[in-house]
């Protein structure tokens, strides 16, 4: 989310807080902050798996945070793309 904030020339908060990310989102496309809103479930994954205390992740939990994790993906790397942006 913080590609399609770039390819708007705006800044982008320093966070792991994806609801807050997708607040500066909602002011360049809402509707692509509206279908990516379940990416603020991820917060606590970004959170949580980045520092050596954290807890375990449950296995079911890691797949639905994957698939909402591609989804998200998806949308982003599309929507950059029709700004001519291109990332693997």
């Amino acid at each position: 989310m913080k590609g399609v904030l770039v390819v708007h020339q705006k800044e982008y908060p320093y966070t792991h807080d994806i609801s807050e990310i997708l607040k500066h989102v909602a002011m360049v496309d809402k509707p692509l902050s509206d279908a990516s809103a379940r990416a603020s479930e991820l917060t606590i994954y970004a959170i949580v798996t980045r520092y050596p205390n954290g807890e375990p992740v449950a296995e079911d939990g890691a797949q639905e945070a994957l698939s909402i994790a591609g989804d998200v993906y998806a949308r982003a790397k599309a929507y950059v793309a029709a700004f001519g942006v291109i990332w693997p």
